[in-house]
This record gives structure tokens, sequence and C-alpha cells, in this order.
């Protein structure tokens, strides 16, 4: 069991088989839960969770919206959900993401817990309180920080993910590795790519403690970001049908090419950052159409979260690597970002 304070709000994360939910009252309780997540796991639903209200979410890019958030709302409002009622989040990031905005909304907030089913949602969209919904094609641009007060992480859901929904925890995983010499990396190195409770525990503590630090954003948790600012940039473009992972991974190449181009790293480091990206099995170049991208690309940083003004337009925060495990935050003109895109873009 990991507690973390962030901000006003306490997290507490144990890593277990399965959560005791006896306190729990059948009207003291709503589930919102990914559809695909109800399908594979029916037998718990019908039995373990039956006595609780089930929404069903059918989790998506494209359905990650206001009106997706609307119809939660809707059913909170028909259950009566009051501020004590627990709001428990079972599904992957996109669920968690959508279920702690709505329950952080509602009457002002009310009570969320999670059980992530994903290793990305494990690791990543379930630790550190940021919740989102997509905004006119703008990912997460409505959100708060509202970290749930338990996260149960249930190590056993992983016996049921897809190969690209590990790659895209792994993903998350190693951008953690790169964030600070925290020995995670040469855990990664090793070649195992095996998931364990020590994993799990290491990657979670590793970006709580940054959150705990900086719970709203404005200082060292940006370094959360490295990779994020061309991720986004490739989901937009491809419509979000290139995968999470996949995009982060490609970010994190970029960011790489653009910490040499601007001497920050040599080509030795380069070649161990790639290495290890290489070492998963992630993608070096991404097939999508390079002029589309290059066409629409500054409009769409300019939507970006850490986009700013600039003396020559507009600029970037970007996470660049200043070593294999430390990375900065740079004042960046898109113009750099764009220039980098056929590093990553065939």
């Amino acid at each position: 069991m990991i507690k973390f304070n962030f901000g006003s709000r306490s997290s507490v994360f144990s890593f277990i088989d399965w959560p005791d939910l006896a306190a729990l009252t059948p009207d003291s309780a709503v589930l919102i839960v990914d559809q695909a997540v109800y399908r594979l796991y029916r037998s718990l639903f019908s039995g373990l969770f039956a006595r609780y209200p089930l929404y069903l979410l059918s989790a998506s890019e494209k359905k990650k919206t206001p009106a997706q958030t609307a119809r939660i709302l809707d059913f909170f409002l028909s259950r009566k959900v009051t501020r004590e009622t627990v709001v428990l989040a079972i599904g992957g990031g996109l669920v968690t993401d959508m279920a702690g905005y709505a329950a952080s909304i509602y009457k002002r907030g009310c009570k969320l817990w999670m059980i992530p089913t994903t290793f990305l949602a494990m690791i990543d969209a379930a630790v550190g309180g940021k919740t989102g919904v997509n905004y006119r094609g703008v990912k997460n641009q409505l959100g708060s920080f509202y970290p749930a007060e338990k996260v149960f992480v249930l190590p056993g859901f992983l016996d049921t993910l897809s190969r690209a929904e590990l790659q895209n925890g792994w993903a998350e995983c190693l951008k953690v590795s790169f964030l600070e010499d925290s020995g995670l990396l040469e855990q990664l190195q090793d070649d195992r790519k095996i998931i364990d409770r020590q994993l799990l525990e290491k990657a979670v503590s590793i970006k709580a403690a940054i959150c705990e630090r900086d719970p709203f954003d404005r200082d060292e948790r940006r370094k959360l970001n490295l990779g994020h600012t061309f991720a986004h940039l490739l989901e937009a473009v491809s419509r979000h049908n290139i995968a999470h992972g996949q995009a982060v991974a490609l970010g994190l190449r970029a960011a790489a090419f653009l910490s040499l181009n601007r001497k920050l790293i040599d080509s030795t480091v380069l070649g161990k950052i790639t290495g290890l990206l290489d070492l998963y099995d992630f993608p070096q170049m991404v097939d999508m159409d390079r002029n589309l991208a290059l066409q629409k690309g500054p409009a769409i940083l300019s939507q970006d979260k850490k986009a700013m003004s600039g003396e020559n337009g507009l600029i970037i925060n970007a996470v660049l690597f200043e070593s294999l495990t430390r990375v900065s935050i740079y004042r960046v003109e898109i113009t750099e970002i764009m220039e980098v895109l056929p590093e990553i873009i065939r």
C-alpha cells in the first residue's frame, strides 16, 4: 500500500488481488465500467458487482467528449448520487479520465475510487489526479485535478490485455524511466519485459512522487509531458487512429532528435534512447501523410496547453533530454517542432 498527498487530497494505492468492497452498500456506490471489461469479466458484474448501479462506457478518444460526460451526469442524477456516493471507475485510462472528470464536477465533487484495468492506466492515467475530456478535437482540453481517494491495482487484469494495449503501457513506463535516475531504466534494460508488482509499484511511485511535489502542474510535473507534444500532434493528425502508446514512443524519439539538434545531448545518448525504444519493439517511424502533418501541425500545436506567445510567434514549453535520465523544460519555437517531424513520419 502506498499513500500520496496531492494538494488537499490524498490517494491510497493498493496492489492486491482483489479489493474488499464489503463497506460499500448498494446505495452508496455507482460503477462506471468499460464495455470491453464488462464483456471479458461478465461473471464479476453478474456476481460481486451486481448490487451496484452500473453505467457502461464505450471507451474511445472519439467518444471522450462533453456530450458523453453529460450522459454520465444524467446517470448520476437518475441514481440520486450524492457527494458521499462512491463513483467506482473500472477500466482503462479513457474510463478513469471521463469518470474522474464527471465525479469532480458533479455537486462540486463526490467520492472517487478507481480500478485501472490496463497497464497504462495502472501506472499513468490513474496516478496524479488529472481528469479530462476532448473538446472540438483537442485532447483533454476540458479537465480538472481530482485524485481518486483509493486506487486498486490488480495485476490479474493484465492477463487479458492485447499486445497493442501492453505496448501503450510500456511507452509510458519507458517515459518515466527517463525522467530521473531511479533505477527503473536499468530494470527495463535487462530485456525481461515482465510486468510484476515490483515494476508497477516502482513506476507508480516515481510518477506519484513528482505529482505530490507539484500537484497542479506548475513546475516539475510538466516533465511528465516528455514526448507528449509530438504524441498529441500525431494523434490529432491521424484522428486518433494511432494508439497512444505508439504516439508517445514516437514522441520520445522526436524529443531525443530535437535535444540533439539543440546540442543538449550527443549522438551516444541519442542512440541509447532510441535503442531502448527499439528493444521494446516500438516503430522508428509512422506511415502518415507528412504534408498533412506539416500543414496542420502549427494549428494543432497552437491549441496545446503548453503553448504561449513568444517574440517570433507561438512557442511551446517542451520537455527535452539533457542526459539519459535527466530532462528539463525548454521554450521551443513551433518551427523547431515541425523540423523534427520528418524524423518520425515517412
